[in-house]
């Protein structure tokens, strides 16, 4: 028995075949070069908006905790939500100043200037709805707030290695 269109047809699902599979190898490459790398690699390519950090927190959190934290973020959800939007567009304008032809050192020095303001803005918000949660529960659950901004630290800072030691007394 032939199948019809002869040998094209027989080429093209071994072509089709090739690529499916060369699409799996990516796929499964990607996966296996996220799960070797170390945390703060990670992190750093999916670390989302600080209000949404807060509430992956909260998730360890008793129920009561959980509630208040999402109270404050109903009330201050906004203004943190924009501060992050600024943070993004000074970003946006602090790339485009580094890659802009001809090259504009001051630019660039002024981008850096609205990025660091604008983060500190951002982080300043999140610090004050954090401090807020925490005037409101009970020392038990700041004791886990406080081991959760650690994990986070270690995570992201430049204070602890990726193998997970404790942090250093400074």
């Amino acid at each position: 028995m032939t199948l019809p269109g002869g040998k094209w047809l027989g080429w093209l699902l071994v072509a089709s075949l090739a690529l499916n599979l060369f699409g799996g190898g990516i796929l499964v490459g990607g996966w296996i070069r996220d799960w070797r790398q170390p945390p703060q690699a990670r992190a750093a390519f999916h670390m989302g908006p600080p209000r949404l950090n807060i509430l992956r927190m909260a998730e360890r959190l008793p129920e009561p905790a959980r509630a208040e934290a999402r109270a404050i973020l109903e009330t201050r959800g906004a203004e943190i939500g924009e501060a992050i939007r600024a943070l993004r567009r000074a970003r946006r304008a602090a790339h485009d100043a580094l890659v802009a032809e001809p090259f504009d050192a001051a630019r660039l020095g002024g981008s850096f200037d609205e990025l660091r303001t604008r983060a500190g803005a951002a982080h300043a918000l999140v610090h004050q709805a954090m401090a807020e949660l925490a005037e409101r529960v009970d020392p038990e659950t700041r004791r886990q707030i406080a081991e959760a901004m650690q994990r986070r630290r270690g995570r992201h800072g430049r204070h602890r290695r990726h193998r997970g030691e404790p942090l250093p007394r400074e």
